[in-house]
């Protein structure tokens, strides 16, 4: 990592003993949401709030198992088969920000954060990520 992890968001936030306190919080809001609870049925939210716990240190820049490859292929499946899509991204970018300011995290620090989770956008993106491969004939 180029950067200093004492300037990355993860450290800012208060590294993983924050996420791990911001997770459960953030998905009490996400299994409430019409939009987004069908997503989760059926799944050991246990596990999930792990595998969240990592995505999100990965995309503050602490330290993950993840990459942004690995994070596409896990989600294009629902993409392909359940419609996962931008408004969903952005429900949950939306919950991200709610649990933020529920937990007193300043407001400058919640718009860093806040960019870069917009920043990843692009990765749940159908339109992107389903795009056939371009030939090379």
């Amino acid at each position: 990592m180029a950067e200093s992890t004492a300037t990355t968001v993860f450290a800012k936030l208060g590294g993983a003993p924050a996420i791990e306190a911001a997770v459960p919080l953030f998905y009490v809001k996400v299994l409430a949401d019409p939009l987004l609870a069908p997503f989760f049925e059926g799944i050991p939210m246990a596990r999930q709030t792990k595998k969240q716990i990592a995505f999100l240190s990965h995309a503050f820049g602490g330290p993950s198992r993840y990459n942004d490859d690995m994070i596409i292929k896990m989600h294009k499946p629902m993409m392909e088969k359940r419609g996962m899509g931008l408004p969903h991204f952005d429900a949950v970018a939306n919950h991200l920000v709610t649990t933020l300011k529920d937990m007193g995290v300043e407001e400058g620090l919640i718009n860093e954060a806040a960019a870069v989770v917009l920043a990843l956008r692009p990765m749940f993106d159908p339109e992107i990520v389903l795009k056939p491969a371009a030939s090379t004939a």
